[in-house]
């Protein structure tokens, strides 16, 4: 059913022109060594790559926290078996599972195809961009001098929870705060959501 599901959105890239398409590398069960599944993982990431290989259409792998590819090292991993699979490299989300940007970038800068704008504070909360210590502006730099062209604003999910660990001087500033608008629709596929922005936080 996965397969089917992932082959008919392969099929809407290419209605769109679509030249590429974002994938991750499967949660990890919890308590368990990520690096004991590294084989299963590579290899349904080949059968990935393999298939969009017939539709025309780059798969590009993001870092996520608490999947496989977390941490720069484990994505490398994956892209140095399968070069076919590119990098989306997200500042916020290494900085959630513990992992210095800057060196990720050094790790994984051959096989970066473009770049998600997010940012982290140390304990994970996703503030605006160049507010956290995604190192963001050092990345850009490093971006543009490799010819990076593509960059995305991701939206992102921000609860009340969230905001409650972010520092009262960052909520008082006028930042842009991603807000969620659910869409059934979407709900479900990735329980992701269109966004509005608001000149300051809640």
């Amino acid at each position: 059913a996965h397969i089917g599901l992932y082959k008919h959105t392969l099929e809407l890239g290419n209605v769109f022109g679509a030249k590429s398409i974002r994938l991750f590398s499967f949660f990890m069960p919890k308590d368990e060594n990520p690096q004991s599944y590294k084989n299963l993982v590579i290899e349904r990431m080949g059968k990935i790559a393999e298939i969009a290989k017939a539709y025309g259409i780059t798969p590009c792998h993001e870092n996520e926290k608490g999947i496989y590819g977390d941490i720069a090292t484990r994505c490398a991993d994956i892209h140095k078996a399968i070069p076919e699979i590119k990098a989306v490299f997200d500042p916020a989300n290494f900085v959630q599972s513990g992992q210095d940007t800057l060196k990720a970038w050094e790790e994984l800068e051959p096989y970066i195809e473009y770049m998600h704008i997010k940012d982290a504070l140390s304990n994970g909360v996703v503030v605006a961009p160049g507010k956290g210590i995604g190192n963001i502006g050092e990345l850009l730099k490093k971006y543009s001098a490799k010819g990076g062209k593509v960059l995305t604003l991701e939206p992102v999910r921000v609860t009340k929870a969230l905001l409650d660990k972010c520092p009262s001087q960052q909520r008082k500033k006028p930042l842009i705060l991603q807000l969620i608008i659910l869409k059934n629709w979407w709900q479900k596929y990735e329980n992701r959501c269109s966004v509005f922005y608001s000149k300051r936080f809640l």
